[in-house]
């Protein structure tokens, strides 16, 4: 789906909020990966 945004296709709104949840997750993920690596080293 993100793909075709990325290619300028176009979208149903009614997708809209399924593609802006799974954004948010992604980048979500993405702040708390880091945090979940470094925690057990600093705590070793």
């Amino acid at each position: 789906m993100t793909h075709g945004i990325a290619r300028g296709e176009d979208i149903a709104l009614a997708n809209l909020p399924e593609i802006i949840r799974n954004a948010a997750d992604k980048a979500i993920l993405n702040a708390i990966m880091p945090i979940m690596i470094t925690l057990p080293i600093i705590f070793e």
